[in-house]
């Protein structure tokens, strides 16, 4: 975790309650039951033996898309292990829609690795889910708007700037092959800068967010008794 990150990670936990209660997000509804086998897996998650937790982790994971979007949600499971469990089970998704959803997921807890975890799944392919997350957060509230509205207004920017690029590199690719290739590997590098300043933008919008919420004067305790009694 960042270093500067680990006092105000203990701030959050804090004054979460304080707020507006934790940082939660609405997932993208499911209307069907997990199959029972993925059911299964998700209850030996939380089983007392090890063994079967870790069985339950490997048979999830080997299940792929088909048990994605009934995992995703245990990324912000109030059970640690389930939570880091799940992190590790969904990994980076394929699907757009997927990808989404976990980033969102991730967001949602506030860690700044797991944020920074989001932020980098999302800019690795920011034209495929960049319309999408938008989609999602736009009605975010609280500490979720706090985190995803400058992560979508980032997502907006490398999107247009890609789209430029590519503009400009079907004009060029054949005429000057070597420079094209140049600029392509510049502007991918350019998505690993602006995934950063995304995430930065995010995380230092969610501290001072917690700043002002600790600092903001409280009215003092009413007395228990009045002037002359």
């Amino acid at each position: 975790m960042h270093e500067r990150a680990f006092t105000w990670i203990a701030v959050l936990l804090c004054t979460a309650a304080m707020a507006d209660g934790p940082t939660t997000t609405t997932s993208a509804p499911t209307s069907r039951p997990a199959p029972p086998e993925i059911a299964a897996q998700l209850v030996a998650l939380r089983s007392k033996s090890f063994k079967t937790r870790e069985l339950a982790q490997e048979k999830l994971r080997r299940a792929g898309n088909e048990a994605l979007p009934f995992v995703i949600p245990l990324i912000a499971d109030t059970d640690d292990e389930v939570a880091s469990r799940a992190v590790e089970i969904v990994g980076k998704p394929a699907d757009p829609a997927l990808r989404v959803e976990a980033a969102i997921q991730l967001l949602a807890t506030a860690d700044p690795d797991l944020m920074e975890r989001a932020v980098h799944m999302l800019y690795e392919n920011p034209i495929a889910v960049g319309d999408l997350f938008a989609a999602r957060t736009k009605n975010d509230k609280g500490v979720q708007r706090i985190i995803t509205e400058p992560i979508a207004r980032h997502l907006s920017a490398s999107i247009k700037r890609i789209r430029n690029f590519q503009t400009h590199y079907d004009k060029i690719a054949d005429e000057k092959p070597e420079a094209a290739e140049k600029q392509k590997k510049m502007s991918e590098e350019t998505n690993g800068y602006e995934a950063e300043a995304a995430y930065w933008t995010a995380y230092e919008a969610l501290l001072e967010y917690r700043r002002q919420l600790i600092s903001e004067p409280k009215d003092p305790p009413a007395p228990a008794s009045q002037p002359g009694e």
